[in-house]
Parts: structure tokens; sequence; C-alpha cells
């Protein structure tokens, strides 16, 4: 794909010339491991990992807004930026076409960190912050007050992509985490407990005297 053309598609799917996407354990080196998981009433992306860039030719930059579009695959992390500039690359990329039916996901994520990671595998892209060298990045984003089934999220599987280097490129989803009970309750419940053990041995100290 030349240049001009790969702009052109970018601008064209995008709509406008910004990017309007979204988008631990360890994953292994040359890998991604994005993950997605429902916390409370958000919903979180993050991801971890590095990206070796041998066999990767870089053609120009595109200017992105952090967010995801499930349709097209695709994932846009820009760390603690509203937006960004950044260096695409253009592998090819083989595996699933999309993570559900979201399409151009509005309004963008509420909250972003880390370090710029873009994915739209629907137009063999791939993009990092200016300068990137395939060092270790992370980073993740936040959607205030929805779950996946707003977003058009299917997460009912996991997803994994692979670059024309072999390089890959994994979506995992976590199950929400299990609320642990504030302390105050906890102490709470213990006196309602020993209160209630106190009356008890009271109760059978009462029958005795009475037989």
């Amino acid at each position: 794909m030349n240049r001009n053309l790969a702009k052109t598609v970018f601008s064209r799917v995008i709509g406008g010339g910004t990017l309007l996407l979204l988008a631990s354990g360890n994953p292994a080196q040359g890998a991604i491991l994005i993950t997605g998981q429902e916390i409370g009433n958000d919903v979180v992306f993050s991801y971890e990992g590095s990206i070796n860039l041998t066999d990767l030719n870089m053609f120009g930059s595109s200017n992105v807004t952090g967010g995801i579009n499930p349709f097209l695959g695709a994932f846009s992390f820009v760390g603690g930026l509203s937006d960004v500039d950044t260096d695409n690359y253009f592998p090819t990329i083989t595996g699933p076409a999309a993570f559900g039916s979201g399409n151009l996901t509005s309004p963008l994520a509420s909250l972003n960190s880390g370090n710029v990671f873009v994915f739209f595998p629907s137009i063999n892209l791939i993009a990092f912050a200016q300068g990137y060298s395939g060092d270790n990045i992370s980073g993740s984003m936040t959607f205030n007050d929805t779950d996946f089934a707003t977003l058009g999220v299917d997460n009912s599987q996991d997803y994994t992509w692979t670059l024309g280097n072999n390089e890959t490129i994994r979506l995992s989803f976590l199950a929400p985490p299990t609320a642990v009970p504030e302390p105050s309750v906890i102490l709470g419940s213990m006196m309602v407990l020993g209160v209630g053990r106190m009356m008890n041995k009271r109760n059978q100290n009462s029958s005795r005297n009475l037989q």
C-alpha cells in the first residue's frame, strides 16, 4: 500500500482524519496482550508488551484519539494525552475481522494512561508514539458508566492477530473483580456474631438454673 493511499483509507475509515477507536499478566517478548474487564460501572482496557519492528516499514504519521471500534477490530491507546501523533506501520495482519458489533465508539475513553499503541487490523495498521524502537510498553483506557454490551464488545471469546513478522496481538477478557467487604462491615458482623453467642450462652445458663 503506498503512502498516499494508506492515508486516504485511514482518513475515510475513521471519518475526518482523526482516529476514533479505542481501544495483566506477563506477555511474551514480541507480543502485546490486551485485556478487557468490567470494573464496577466502568469498562477498562489495558495492554502490555512489545513489538519487534524488524521487517516492518514505517509509512508516515497520523493524529489519533483514544477509543475503540469493535466492528473494525481496532484499539487506540493514547496514554495521558487527548490526542497524539504516531509513527504508522502497515504489515500484513491476519486474524479476526472484529471483536464485536460496536462502530465508532462515542463518547471517547473517559481516562487514558500509559504509552501510545494503535491497532487497526482492517487496514493492516499498527502505530506507536513517534520514535518507538521496540521497547516494552503498557497503557490503559477507561470508559465510565457503561459495559461491554453497550460498547458492542463481544467478550465471549479471546482474539488473536498475527503480524507479517510473526509478532502477535491478543485480546482476552477478565471476570469482574470480586467485591471485598469494607473493614467496618466485617467488624460489625463480628460484633453481631459475638453478641449472638453471648445471648445464646446466657439462655443456656438460664435454662440450667431453672432445672
